[in-house]
């Protein structure tokens, strides 16, 4: 049995076939995937990024940024993301330190990958506030998004996401509003070995009643290490004023 099992491995790796699980992280675009029936998965990270604003600069180290996800049916799954301990130092001001807002949605697969169309699943959640008065933005602010995916040629796949979302934040009044952004990533994605998968994507919002418009460009690995355990790492930088400068963080996923 040992042998067979050796053997079954080494031919996977040789042909390039990716034992990698797609965790929702650490790239920006959620998968097209849920993690199936009675599948526990549960993924954190640490990051720092900085970021310009209005002429001050700021510093953000985050710790245990967290999302579960539990399959309740091989199609609906339900998720708890948490944005964990961050701590945000601004020139010339003090330090900022706290927990951050949590959020319960659900992923719903709809679709399963034709010719016609990728596959497809739903994704719905709402923001919990949970957090410290800095980090937190008071309100239960909902998001929808469709994710889909498509297997492409030479061991490339395509991801994307296409959604809106409501924000609430401070004007530049102190003043708590809540506006609405339409939200979008596209991805490409490559199996370079049986056990590494690495990503090219980029990801933003388009603001309807908000004034901004942040985007990214970033770029990622995902590592096997396990056939349960998988670590990432990535890296971007920011495409527009209101986009962080740059970031980059590290982290790891288990599922059982």
């Amino acid at each position: 049995m040992r042998v067979f099992t050796s053997t079954f491995c080494v031919i996977l790796i040789m042909a390039g076939t990716s034992l990698a699980f797609d965790a929702d992280r650490p790239k920006a675009t959620a998968s097209s995937s849920v993690v199936g029936y009675g599948v526990l998965e549960a993924g954190a990270g640490i990051s720092y990024c900085e970021k310009e604003v209005n002429g001050q600069d700021f510093h953000e180290f985050g710790m245990f940024d967290t999302l579960v996800r539990y399959g309740l049916t091989e199609t609906v799954e339900v998720r708890l993301g948490w944005d964990g301990y961050i701590s945000r130092e601004r020139s010339g001001a003090n330090t900022d330190k706290g927990v951050g807002d949590a959020t319960l949605g659900t992923k719903i697969f709809v679709h399963e990958e034709s010719r016609s169309f990728g596959e497809a699943s739903i994704i719905a959640q709402v923001n919990l506030p949970l957090g410290d008065d800095e980090f937190t933005s008071d309100e239960f602010d909902p998001s929808l998004l469709l994710a889909a995916s498509h297997t492409l040629q030479n061991k490339f796949s395509l991801a994307y996401n296409i959604g809106v979302g409501l924000e609430t934040a401070l004007d530049s009044d102190g003043e708590e509003e809540t506006v609405s952004s339409a939200l979008y990533s596209l991805a490409i994605g490559h199996d370079c070995t049986a056990m590494i998968d690495a990503y090219l994507e980029v990801a933003g919002a388009v603001g309807l009643s908000a004034s901004t418009d942040p985007a990214l460009l970033a770029t990622g690995v995902s590592v096997l290490l396990r056939d349960n355990l998988q670590a990432d790492a990535s890296l971007g930088v920011g495409l527009t004023d209101d986009a962080k400068d740059w970031f980059i963080g590290v982290g790891l996923s288990y599922r059982r």
